[in-house]
């Protein structure tokens, strides 16, 4: 059920996701792929290598990343950028249960 409610908020943001999304955001964008950023970041350690810059890497495992959502400021954002009350509830009832699964 979650599947299908979760298509309603995505067809209402998908016209202004330029606008809401940063550029370096690949995943689950129409259009972007997340290979994108692993090029960018070989591209970037070919280049320390090639000009001898020391370059530090960290790789960050989100596998639970969703369990750690601060919803009171997700639902301060979603109000800021003029979503109504309703909208916010429902996109927070969609992820819960999707993080149920």
């Amino acid at each position: 059920m979650h599947r299908i409610l979760s298509k309603i908020p995505a067809s209402r943001f998908t016209p202004h996701i330029e606008q809401l999304v940063t550029r370096s955001q690949c995943g689950f964008i129409p259009g972007r792929n997340i290979m994108e950023n692993f090029l960018y970041a070989q591209q970037l350690l070919h280049f320390a290598n090639k000009e001898n810059i020391q370059l530090g890497v960290l790789k960050a495992d989100l596998h639970k990343a969703f369990d750690t959502l601060n919803w009171s400021f997700i639902r301060k954002v979603l109000a800021a950028i003029g979503l109504p009350p309703q909208f916010i509830i429902g996109s927070q009832i969609v992820f819960f249960m999707a993080g149920r699964e």
